[in-house]
């Protein structure tokens, strides 16, 4: 599974041309298993970021999203990728201006509506999860 492997960077053209011939399960196992593996790594010490994987991660699930919703590919690519780097990086600034770059600029307005979603998405969850430890 070379999808997993690596940071993404040189995968995400192939899985951008090639993405409806995986089909839903592969693309929803390829986007488990990247973030797993980037999880793994990065815990385990590996010098590299997570800036990479997490989009190649999200635009893996947009593309599955796409499938089971019938929605645009390159719509739901972008807000589940945006979702995905803002929330892990709790910067939706950083998340809007490296996206923005990647994107149809007709999409700006979809990336800074889901980049702000993402950080307040994962401060709820971070404040609910320490209310239940304290």
């Amino acid at each position: 599974m070379p999808y997993i492997f690596f940071s993404g960077e040189h995968e995400l053209k192939d899985i951008i041309l090639n993405w409806k011939s995986l089909g839903l399960a592969w693309l929803l196992i390829i986007c488990f298993f990247k973030l797993l593996a980037t999880e793994l790594c990065i815990s385990t010490g590996w010098i590299g970021g997570h800036l990479f994987p997490i989009m190649f991660s999200g635009i893996t699930m947009g593309f599955a999203i796409s499938i089971i919703f019938g929605v645009d590919p390159v719509f739901s690519a972008c807000v589940v990728a945006t979702t995905f780097l803002s929330a892990i990086m709790e910067n939706y600034i950083v998340a809007i201006f490296l996206l923005v770059l990647f994107f149809p600029i007709n999409l700006a307005i979809f990336i800074i509506i889901s980049a702000i979603l993402g950080v307040e998405l994962i401060k709820k969850y971070n404040s609910t999860q320490n209310n239940l430890l304290n």
